[in-house]
């Protein structure tokens, strides 16, 4: 391995020019409430989400313009998502000095099933919002993943020889330029759709950290748009994934894991009372009500290799289930179950990038059942007393609650054993750290 240093190079300033990170959660539901008028959709206008604008953006022309005027120029008095206001009050709050770029240059990201017609017509309501801005808009029928960085850095060079080297640029896209796409003049993300993969919107989010050289200082400002920030977990997949991994090459606690991870970026949530710093343990209280760590913790989940027949009788299961009476359906013997106890047996691996449509919607079901399984788990501590995975299926075993768990789950307790404790295909401890509050209350109850 000698001859490697010949051909590579240790750059030193690298280490000192990583670009800060801060992310933002910024509820937009008020600006559609606001413009209620100009929404022709009454099912948007009563549940709006990113996915409905996504199929027929044009009627949601009068809230969406309204909503990008308000974050870039800071029109219509929707102070809670205007952006630059926003990094001025967190600049104060933290007493950061940021040196603005000569040019500002945002990227947005919309849902990666939107079709390609309708990612163009956001395009032009892009422009008609911001007609002084330059527009770019990646997708295939423009460029494609190789050419997307070179297209937009060839835009922005045309723009300077013309003398433009102030005019602000966006940039819109779906799928394209979520992965080898660096352009370090971006410092303003905007993420506008609803959930996503955890994969995906952390490659997005990778977009503001491409160094700049010529500012060592840059920071990468990431903006998750939401009707409802309560329930927006955009974010907390790029933290939860960091401490899962910690905790896979260290074996430290998951919380404690969350709390170093958390202690190297800003949170922030911004309303019409201004902006506000969101701690760590409120990040961790608030990701656990919205559903995000049982969510993380169920996608890792291992199911590779699992029988067909075993996947099926997972993803049989209940994924629904959001009810509070384990205990209460277990001392009442529900002993009748409708469903077909599975047998578990070996089967050769298989890995999921190459499953068949219907097997990965199979593993994706699967993975459903197992998520709403680990977000009831502190129900079954405290029904069975118990402060580990371990003890609570013992006992639910010695207690002879199958057929209870079964029809409240439509999963087994011996599939449920073999998930969590024989194989570790769901990492117990994981569970235990995700319902640790249940079992203090239970520590405290036994002294």
């Amino acid at each position: 391995m000698a001859y490697i240093p010949k051909y590579f190079t240790v750059n030193p300033l690298l280490d000192t020019f990583l670009v800060k990170t801060r992310f933002f959660l910024l509820d937009i539901k008020r600006v559609v409430d606001e413009c209620t008028l100009t929404i022709t959709d009454d099912d948007f206008k009563n549940l709006p989400s990113w996915s409905k604008f996504h199929k027929y953006p044009i009627k949601a022309k009068g809230w969406y313009i309204h909503l990008i005027q308000a974050i870039f120029n800071g029109q219509h008095n929707f102070n809670e998502v205007h952006s630059d206001l926003i990094i001025n009050e967190t600049n104060i709050l933290k007493n950061v000095i940021e040196i603005k770029p000569r040019r500002r240059v945002v990227m947005i990201f919309m849902g990666d099933n939107i079709m390609i017609k309708n990612l163009n017509a956001i395009g032009y309501l892009n422009k008609e919002a911001l007609p002084e801005w330059e527009h770019i808009i990646l997708h295939g029928q423009l460029t494609n993943q190789y050419k997307a960085e070179k297209l937009v850095k060839d835009k922005l060079e045309e723009l300077d020889r013309k003398g433009f080297t102030e005019k602000p640029v966006m940039i819109l896209s779906a799928k394209m330029g979520q992965r080898s796409f660096s352009i370090k003049e971006i410092t303003e993300l905007y993420l506008a759709y609803d959930g996503g993969s955890r994969g995906t919107t952390i490659q997005k989010i990778s977009r503001t950290l491409t160094i700049d050289f010529s500012n060592k200082d840059k920071i990468g400002n990431i903006f998750s748009l939401s009707f409802d920030s309560n329930r927006d977990d955009k974010i907390d997949g790029h933290v939860i994934e960091a401490a899962l991994n910690m905790v896979k090459k260290s074996g430290i606690d998951f919380r404690e894991a969350l709390r170093m991870i958390l202690s190297s970026i800003d949170i922030y949530s911004s309303t019409q009372i201004g902006v506000q710093f969101i701690n760590n343990d409120q990040f961790i209280e608030d990701a656990m009500s919205r559903g995000s760590v049982s969510r993380a913790i169920g996608i890792t989940a291992n199911l590779y290799g699992l029988p067909k027949e075993t996947l099926q009788a997972i993803a049989a299961g209940n994924a629904d289930y959001k009810k509070d009476e384990i205990l209460d359906a277990a001392t009442k013997g529900k002993t009748t179950a409708k469903k077909k106890k599975p047998m578990i047996t070996d089967f050769p691996e298989k890995p999921e990038k190459e499953l068949a449509g219907q097997e990965l919607t199979l593993m994706h079901q699967a993975r459903q059942v197992i998520i709403t399984l680990i977000e009831e788990f502190g129900h079954i501590f405290i029904a069975t007393k118990t402060t580990n995975c371990a003890d609570a299926i013992q006992k639910m075993k010695d207690e002879k609650w199958d057929d209870a768990i079964f029809s409240e789950h439509g999963l087994t307790l011996d599939l449920i054993d073999f998930l969590i404790i024989k194989e570790k295909r769901v990492r117990p401890e994981w569970i235990e750290a995700l319902h640790n509050k249940e079992i203090i209350k239970i520590q405290g109850n036994t002294k």
